[in-house]
């Protein structure tokens, strides 16, 4: 049996069932027709995929102790491909073996249909039944990762908020640092909330900086190589409370995968290469310096 054949809609739609069950995301419907505009919303159709769309998706959540310097993170990937015709529905989805200088290593899980041992020894994600193949036009989740540290040196960045009680007031120096060179971030926002009742802070050092009643909220579109730190100073008259800047939240967003899972290739069972586009995203789920 082949899913994803033509006239095999019910086939496709109990493999799409079978992965909902498991638990994995399934997007998009196989038995809805091509140029069917009952639902349209007048947005401007999507541009055309290529034989084989890759999303990789991951998502960070982190918890730093400001005095002990604690720390965990959690890392969760998710892998999912969309085929956009039936011949490429056989297609062999090899990731680049070995992890990228500096990133960690995740445990991994492919999904049930995947054969393990071929991802195991190869790292190429491909159906387990070959006579089965995968289902065309829908978003098909078929392998997830996760990774825990413990050290701030595993996080993309570093971020110090160091208030100092200074007579009767409080100083307050930050900085954030890039982990990893090799790393490029994104519209990041550190976010320092002010002591209740406090005065409007003046900011001594620093740039992108906004000021509001209850927080001090400190941007950078860019972090990377060129421009991998950055440093902030403001000061708060006539307060004495050092905890009240805390907790700091931190968001950033990236492109790449911060466990380093990139598509080398796309193949068909024949061996020929099939034309391939690759989206990765990463995203801050939960970041934040703890007093």
């Amino acid at each position: 049996m082949k899913l994803g054949a033509r006239g095999g809609v019910k086939d496709v739609d109990s493999f799409v069932d079978k992965l909902r069950t498991e638990g994995q995301e399934v997007g998009g419907s196989p038995s809805r027709k091509v140029g069917d505009t009952s639902r349209s919303t007048g947005a401007p159709p999507p541009p055309p995929l290529e034989g084989v769309q890759v999303v990789i998706e991951e998502k960070l959540n982190a918890k730093v102790s400001r005095d002990s310097g604690f720390i965990s993170m959690d890392v969760l990937g998710n892998l999912t491909i969309r085929i956009s015709q039936e011949e490429y529905s056989d297609c062999i989805v090899a990731l680049r073996p070995g992890a990228a200088p500096g990133a960690p290593e995740p445990s991994f899980q492919s999904h049930p249909n995947i054969d393990k041992t071929e991802f195991s020894s190869r790292s190429q994600l491909r159906h387990k039944n070959p006579a089965r193949s995968f289902p065309v036009g829908v978003d098909i989740g078929v392998l997830r990762w996760h990774y825990s540290g413990t050290e701030e040196s595993a996080l993309p960045l570093a971020v110090t908020v160091w208030p100092q009680l200074e007579g009767r007031n409080v100083t307050v120096s930050a900085d954030f640092q890039l982990n990893s060179p090799a790393s490029e971030l994104l519209d990041l926002s550190i976010a320092i909330p002010l002591p209740v009742g406090a005065e409007r802070p003046t900011v001594l050092q620093g740039s992108e900086v906004d000021v509001s009643r209850k927080q001090l909220r400190w941007t950078a579109p860019l972090v990377n190589r060129e421009e991998p730190s950055g440093n902030l100073e403001f000061t708060v008259p006539h307060c004495s409370d050092e905890a009240g800047f805390f907790p700091v939240s931190v968001s950033f967003s990236g492109r790449q995968s911060y466990c380093g899972v990139v598509v080398d290739s796309v193949r068909n069972k024949n061996g020929d290469p099939i034309k391939f586009s690759t989206e990765t995203s990463l995203r801050v789920e939960n970041f934040t310096y703890e007093n």
